[in-house]
């Protein structure tokens, strides 16, 4: 389905936003240019993802009066005070599982707008809509990035199999539903090499796993993200290839990554083992895992996964937990018990 609450007219006049961003983008060469620094430099990419370019010029091609006005306010690409919500920003339109236009991405080109503006815009309201859709349905593993940007480094060096997250915490329901719906099996996930970057790669990794995905989480080099990595490594493909595989599965079908092994019900001893990730904890039939431990003067983060494996049957809780507050805690614990 569209984008809830979105009528039939206002879809269409998403539309023609798009598709004027997408002109003003082919007649101005700012917003061409800023990508072209950034090493994206296929011209196909700019037509096949009707990037656009917010340039001040939709204001002028406006009647002087009209609902057309109160239209472009509800959809939020006018503010209230009649101003373009994307001046200055190169756009990236949004589609949601049905194909249909469901959001605007910006990223602000800093030659056009100075001050304390953010680097990242969308529409107002809640998220909605994803970048390179068609991948889901094209290939069973896919490369999950942090950014669009990241996403079409990867798309211009011949690497098409990528979905763009929106930041760090950009993992929204329309990207499950979409590898949901489309039996995708695994997903690499490629965040940049920062604190925030690796926390949020572990956790999105447990919601994936929650669902029934592998994952495997591909390190750059430190404070790198995808974009920096190939404007800065020789070979980058064929380098970023190497460290975005997914590692092969044991031989036998039933066999389980260690992290996964079933526990032992006589095993009631804890049993801790320290992983690349955080540490995994076994105990009386059960498996803990702690990843991306986060440690400040105000929390402490983790994501906690609990396994009970039974026969045949396997059940899990996952949650993000801040362990300073009494209510997440309580939280994990409640989850962990109804295991």
């Amino acid at each position: 389905a569209r984008q809830k609450g979105l009528p039939a007219k206002l879809l269409k006049l998403l539309k023609r936003v798009i598709d004027f961003y997408h002109t003003a983008f082919c007649e101005d060469p700012r917003a061409r240019q800023y990508l072209n620094q950034r090493g994206i430099t296929d011209n196909t990419l700019f037509s096949d993802f009707k990037i656009g370019f917010a340039n001040g010029t939709l204001l002028n091609a406006l009647p002087g009066e009209g609902d057309i006005y109160d239209q472009l306010k509800q959809l939020g690409v006018l503010s209230e005070k009649g101003n373009e919500h994307f001046y200055g920003y190169v756009t990236f339109p949004l589609y949601d599982l049905d194909g249909n236009p469901a959001g605007i991405y910006g990223r602000r080109l800093d030659e056009v707008v100075t001050g304390s503006v953010p680097d990242h815009l969308y529409l107002p309201g809640p998220r909605h809509g994803l970048f390179n859709r068609p991948a889901a349905k094209a290939h069973k593993e896919i490369i999950l990035t942090e950014s669009i940007i990241d996403s079409l480094t990867l798309i211009n060096a011949g690497i098409k199999n990528t979905i763009a997250c929106y930041g760090t915490n950009g993992f929204i329901e329309d990207h499950r539903r979409l590898f949901k719906q489309n039996g995708v099996q695994s997903v690499t996930i490629c965040f940049d090499a920062d604190a925030a970057g690796k926390e949020a790669s572990e956790s999105v990794s447990a919601r994936l796993q929650a669902e029934g995905l592998r994952t495997h989480v591909a390190n750059l080099p430190e404070g790198r993200d995808i974009n920096d990595f190939f404007l800065l490594t020789a070979d980058a493909p064929v380098r970023f290839k190497e460290l975005s595989k997914i590692p092969q599965q044991a031989e036998s079908d039933h066999a389980q990554p260690v992290a996964y092994q079933a526990v032992k019900k006589e095993d009631k001893e804890p049993q801790v083992t320290s992983t690349e990730y955080g540490f995994v904890m076994a105990v009386d039939g059960r498996r803990y895992e702690v990843r991306g431990l986060l440690k400040n003067d105000s929390k402490l983060k983790a994501t906690v996964k609990g396994i009970v494996q039974e026969k045949s049957k396997r059940r899990l809780h996952v949650d993000t937990v801040d362990f300073y507050s009494a209510r997440s805690r309580t939280y994990l614990i409640k989850g962990l018990c109804d295991l």
